[in-house]
C-alpha cells in the first residue's frame, strides 16, 4: 500500500501576498541636527587627537602648550558662534510659533477713534457684507455705507437712497456701526 500525505481535513488556501511596501518618511534632517552632528564630530577628533599628543609627549618629553593655545581658542571661539546661533534659532522659532498659533488681539470697535474706525470700515472684508454706519457730524446725522476715502481729510459715504455723499472728515463726531433692519 502507498503512504500518501493527506491534506489537512479543513484546509483553507491562502495565497502568499507581498507585505505592502509602507511609503513614509523614515529620515529627516534638520539644520540644528546636522549642526550638532558636525560639532560631536568635531569634539570627537579633538578627542581622539589628544591621546596621540599625549604619547608624543611621554616619548619626545613635555611638549609645549604654547603651539596648542592657538587651536584651542579657535574650537572654543567656533563652539561659542555655534552656541549663539543655535540660541537664536531657538529664539526666531519660538517667536514664529508664538505668532503662528496666537491671534493678534483687535482693538473693538468701540475704542477706536474716528480715524480707525473710517479705515476700519474702509477695508472690512470683501467676503462679509458692508455695514450700514450712522455718521453723526456738526451739522446733520448721516445713514448708510462708509465706501471710500478720496482724499485725506474727504470720506465718501453711499447713504440709504443709493446716493453718494463726500463729507469732511473733520466734520465727524462719532460713527455707530447699526447693522441691518428689516
Amino acid at each position: 500500500m502507498e503512504k500518501k500525505t493527506k491534506e489537512p481535513m479543513l484546509y483553507i488556501h491562502q495565497p502568499h501576498f507581498k507585505m505592502p511596501e509602507i511609503k513614509m518618511q523614515e529620515v529627516y534632517s534638520a539644520k540644528n541636527a546636522k549642526k550638532q552632528a558636525a560639532a560631536r564630530q568635531a569634539s570627537d577628533n579633538h578627542k581622539k587627537s589628544k591621546p596621540a599628543v599625549q604619547r608624543e609627549e611621554s616619548i619626545f618629553g613635555p611638549a609645549s602648550h604654547e603651539a596648542d593655545l592657538p587651536e584651542r581658542n579657535d574650537d572654543v571661539q567656533s563652539a561659542i558662534r555655534d552656541y549663539q546661533d543655535a540660541q537664536l534659532e531657538k529664539k526666531e522659532e519660538e517667536s514664529r510659533k508664538q505668532g503662528f498659533f496666537s491671534f493678534q488681539r483687535v482693538k473693538p470697535f468701540k475704542e477706536m477713534n474716528v480715524e480707525e474706525r473710517l479705515d476700519y470700515l474702509i477695508h472690512f472684508p470683501k467676503q462679509l457684507p458692508p455695514v450700514p454706519c450712522l455718521i453723526l457730524t456738526e451739522e446733520k446725522t448721516y445713514r448708510g455705507i462708509v465706501q471710500s476715502m478720496p482724499s485725506e481729510d474727504r470720506v465718501e459715504i453711499k447713504l440709504m437712497d443709493q446716493s453718494l455723499e463726500t463729507i469732511s472728515v473733520k466734520s465727524i463726531k462719532e460713527i455707530r456701526m447699526i447693522g441691518f433692519t428689516k
